[in-house]
C-alpha cells in the first residue's frame, strides 16, 4: 500500500511539474506577463455607406504593412462586433512571436491610456502604429542604422541609376537609386534611393536616404535615414514631398519601383530601359512569392487598400457627419472652418467639407510634412 501511495505520489509529482513547465513554456512564448492583446476600436462612420467590412478591410490591410501575417482568407478570424460600432481586434491570437507580443502589448497599453474606457477610435489606432513613424519602424523591425540595412542586402550606398530633375514624382531634384540585382528571390530585393540639392548631376549632393525592401508577408518595408545614418520620421520637405514612411505606400503597393515621369538618360548611370527591365522581374518575382505565400490581394484588391488610408485620413481630417458621430454638437461642427478633398473621386468619394483635427483638437501633433504636403498638396 505504501508503494502504491508512493507511486501515485511520485506521479502526480511529475505531472504537476510537468504541467509547471508547460504553462512556463507557453508563458514564454506569449511574452513576459502578456497575457491578452485584444483592443476595442470603435468606429465612427465618416462617409456615405461606409461600413463595418469597410473598417474589417482597411484593418487587414494595416496589419498587413506592419508585417503582420494576416491575409483576406484569415482576417475575419482575429476581428469580431461586440457592438455595431465596437470590433475587437485579436491581436492576441494573430502574433505569437515573443519580442513583437511585448512591443504590441506596450503600444497597445500607451494607446488604451488616452481612451475612454479602454476603447479606442480606430482611427487613432491606425494613426498611431501605422502613421507614427518611431512605431512603424518598431514593427516593421526596420534597422536602427543606415549600415546595418546596407549589410543586410549587401549594399554598398554606391548609386547606379539616376532620375533627371523635374523628372520624379516626389522630388523636384535629382534622384539616385541603387539596387540589389536580385533574380530570384523577393527578400533579397533592396532600394537605397538618395535625395539632395544641385542644379547639375555633377553637383549634386546628397541630403538623406530613403530606402525600401520587403517583409516576409510580401508587404514592402520603408525607412529614411540621415547623412549620419540614423533613422529619421520622415524626409525633408524641403527637398522633396516623400514623406513619412507610411505614405510611401501610395505609389509602392503596387509595384516594385515605378518610374512614373522619368524618360531621360544620364550619363554615367544605368540607362532608364535597363532600370525598368530590371524592375518588371523583380516585380514577377514579387508576384510569384505573394502567390505562393497566400497573400494574393496584395495585387488583386489594390483599389481595396484605399480604405486602410481612409481609416487615419479621415480621423485626421474628420468630416461633419463624423463630428457628430464622436459627439461634438451641431453648434461646434458649423463653427469649423472646412476645406475640399478631390483624393478620392476614383473611389466616388468627395470629401466636401474635412477639418484638420488640431482645429478641434490643439495636442494633435502636425509635423511640417502633414502641413507642407496633406494640406497645400492634396486637401485643398
Amino acid at each position: 500500500m505504501i508503494k502504491a501511495i508512493t507511486s501515485l505520489s511520485l506521479i502526480l509529482i511529475i505531472a504537476s511539474g510537468y504541467a509547471l513547465l508547460s504553462c512556463e513554456s507557453k508563458n514564454s512564448n506569449q511574452g513576459e506577463g502578456i497575457d491578452n492583446l485584444e483592443i476595442q476600436l470603435k468606429w465612427y462612420p465618416s462617409y456615405p455607406d461606409e461600413s463595418r467590412e469597410d473598417v474589417e478591410v482597411g484593418l487587414l490591410w494595416i496589419l498587413s504593412y506592419l508585417g503582420e501575417p494576416i491575409n483576406e482568407r484569415n482576417y475575419q478570424d482575429y476581428m469580431t462586433w461586440e457592438m455595431d460600432d465596437v470590433l475587437l481586434l485579436d491581436i492576441d491570437n494573430l502574433v505569437h512571436k515573443s519580442s513583437r507580443r511585448k512591443l504590441w502589448s506596450n503600444i497597445i497599453t500607451e494607446i488604451e491610456s488616452h481612451s475612454n474606457d479602454n476603447v479606442v477610435d480606430v482611427g487613432r489606432f491606425v494613426f498611431e502604429t501605422f502613421n507614427r513613424s518611431e512605431v512603424y519602424y518598431q514593427l516593421t523591425e526596420m534597422p536602427t542604422r543606415l549600415s546595418e540595412y546596407l549589410k543586410l542586402h549587401g549594399l554598398k550606398n554606391d548609386q547606379e541609376f539616376a532620375v533627371s530633375k523635374g523628372e520624379s514624382c516626389v522630388s523636384p531634384g535629382f534622384r539616385l537609386f541603387e539596387s540589389t540585382d536580385s533574380k530570384n528571390k523577393l527578400l533579397d530585393i533592396a532600394y537605397t534611393a538618395q535625395e539632395g540639392t544641385g542644379s547639375k548631376i555633377e553637383d549634386f549632393e546628397a541630403k538623406e536616404v530613403e530606402v525600401m525592401d520587403f517583409m516576409a508577408n510580401g508587404q514592402p518595408r520603408f525607412g529614411v535615414y540621415d547623412l549620419d545614418g540614423s533613422l529619421l520620421p520622415g524626409a525633408d520637405a524641403d527637398i522633396t514631398i516623400a514623406g513619412k514612411p507610411a505614405k510611401c505606400m501610395w505609389c509602392h503597393t503596387s509595384q516594385v519601383q515605378p518610374l512614373i515621369f522619368a524618360v531621360s538618360d544620364i550619363e554615367g548611370f544605368e540607362t532608364r530601359d535597363s532600370f525598368v527591365s530590371l524592375i518588371k522581374n523583380q516585380n514577377r518575382v514579387r508576384r510569384r512569392y505573394l502567390r505562393s505565400t497566400d497573400q494574393d490581394f496584395i495585387l488583386d484588391s489594390l483599389r481595396q487598400h484605399s480604405l486602410a488610408e481612409l481609416l487615419y485620413f479621415t480621423y485626421e481630417y474628420p468630416t461633419p457627419q463624423r463630428l457628430i458621430s464622436e459627439g461634438y454638437s451641431q453648434k461646434q461642427v458649423k463653427s469649423l472652418s472646412y476645406h475640399q478633398n478631390i483624393e478620392y473621386l476614383f473611389y466616388d468619394l468627395e470629401f466636401d467639407s474635412m477639418v484638420h483635427r488640431h482645429a478641434i483638437d490643439p495636442t494633435f501633433k502636425r509635423t511640417s510634412r502633414e502641413t507642407v504636403w496633406s494640406e497645400n498638396v492634396l486637401r485643398h
